[in-house]
């Protein structure tokens, strides 16, 4: 979605890195099996930056 913007607004550079950087995510997933959008997501989630909702022994 970046890189579609960076090219329809002539910020070709910006267009080009966010291709860049979707093809090697791309990559690693299908050649290795390395999902990068779930390691950021168990990163974040073990940073505490993602909230948790399923908190056990949380009361209604």
């Amino acid at each position: 979605m970046v890189g579609t913007i960076g090219y329809a607004t002539g910020l070709t550079v910006l267009g080009i890195v966010a291709t860049a950087f979707a093809l090697a995510a791309a990559f690693l997933n299908a050649a290795f099996g390395f999902c990068l959008g779930c390691e950021m997501y168990a990163l974040l989630a073990r940073l505490r930056i993602i909230r948790n909702d399923n908190q056990q022994g949380a009361t209604a």
